[in-house]
């Protein structure tokens, strides 16, 4: 392989191929037979990543972690995405670290120690239990259906949630429901919690995260495993806004390779006595890949900027959500080229394109679909004008 396009990178791009390059190999080993039989990835990583340091680098110290920024922990995602070509792990690794961070806040929150924090993050740091995130019903915040009904004893949780990525593997579930009052409220669910049934689902792409169908039929949830009892819209809104940044970090990476890959196959490729890459066409189309890939990585950092210095929003930041939208649009085309410029190599030749299509192309629903987040912009910026309008037109 050539020098890779973004030589040096940065001191992080060392720390993640010296400390977890190794664990990344053993995971890309069978990375393509796990993807074509749909098996998700395997149950040993969650502890080798835990002992390694990986899954808890985001994490404050007091939780066992390293207290990494939002930057460097994007950075290291992004270079995960780079070196490993399974994307479930960038995608299992950050959802720990993003539940726990949940939790947390939620702990420090509230007057008492809340149980839920107490109880499930030293696992799930640990690497002894995995958790996932049980949000989807294809449906808006607004009109989640399934519902969190009062007993004596505790809770009855009943619903259905469409698609759970990760539930194959998970042990705990931190899932939203409306109570009695039709408030939305946060609580963990375990796997074995009687009423709880899991079913397939089709996936167009990420299918080594092990997605699932979850259903809670009368579901019984003690007190104790609320997680938020009131606003958890708010709380919601909070772990997808962080997640749409860290979404994008792991496909950026993975489309960088993706790019050195295919310039490697195109100059040692020869079309009419001349090395593909020669050809001023060809040039064009790595030219426009390479400017995608650059200008999707500086919004990406500049959104990470804008959140290590505690300047973003941490509801909806409009910074976070155009970064994540142009990330997914820009990785999206680099695929695409490459399919173009490698003809029947990218679609019998090497199965990396294929799946690179299907995954990127998953993006565009995760944490808030592409045109509902144009829909979310644009209001922004309606109101954000109408704000400094009327700051104007004040004497």
């Amino acid at each position: 392989m050539p020098t890779p396009l973004w030589t040096g990178h940065d001191d992080l791009a060392a720390l993640v191929h010296d400390r977890w390059g190794a664990l990344l190999a053993r995971v890309n080993s069978d990375a393509s037979e796990r993807y074509e039989a749909g098996e998700p990835l395997p149950r040993w990583f969650a502890k080798a990543a835990a002992d390694a340091g990986l899954t808890s680098f985001a994490l404050p110290r007091e939780a066992g972690g390293e207290g990494a920024g939002p930057r460097a922990w994007g950075r290291v995602l992004e270079e995960i995405g780079y070196l490993c070509e399974d994307d479930a792990v960038p995608y299992t690794v950050s959802m720990q670290a993003g539940i726990v961070t949940a939790l947390l806040e939620a702990d420090r929150s509230t007057a008492d120690r809340s149980e839920p924090a107490r109880q499930y993050v030293p696992p799930i740091v640990a690497g002894t239990s995995l958790a996932a995130l049980a949000y989807s019903e294809d449906a808006d915040p607004f009109a989640l259906v399934t519902q969190l009904h009062s007993t004596h004893d505790g809770y009855r949780l009943t619903g259905h949630k469409t698609h759970v990525s990760g539930a194959a593997l998970a042990d705990v579930f931190l899932t939203y429901a409306r109570d009695d009052n039709g408030d939305m409220v946060a609580l963990i669910v375990e796997r074995d919690d009687p009423g709880v049934e899991f079913g397939p689902t089709a996936s167009l792409g990420h299918r080594t995260n092990g997605p699932r169908t979850m259903t809670f039929h009368h579901t019984p949830v003690p007190a104790a495993r609320i997680v938020t009892a009131t606003d958890g819209l708010g709380h919601a809104q909070r772990f997808l806004n962080t997640r749409r940044l860290v979404a994008a970090c792991g496909p950026l990476g993975r489309a960088r390779a993706l790019l050195e890959r295919c310039i490697h196959r195109l100059a040692t490729t020869a079309r009419y006595g001349r090395p593909l890459c020669e050809m001023p066409n060809v040039q064009g189309a790595l030219g426009r890949m390479y400017i995608a890939l650059q200008a999707a990585q500086a919004m990406l950092h500049r959104a990470f900027d804008r959140a290590e210095s505690g300047r973003s929003d941490p509801l909806f930041d409009p910074v976070i959500t155009a970064a994540k939208y142009f990330v997914v649009e820009q990785v999206r085309y680099v695929a695409d080229q490459a399919v173009r410029v490698l003809g029947g190599h990218s679609c019998y030749g090497d199965p990396r394109y294929g799946r690179a299509l299907r995954d990127f192309t998953d993006l565009v629903v995760a944490a808030g679909a592409q045109d509902t987040l144009e829909v979310l912009l644009g209001t922004t910026s309606i109101s954000a004008c109408h704000t400094v309008t009327r700051r104007e037109a004040t004497p």
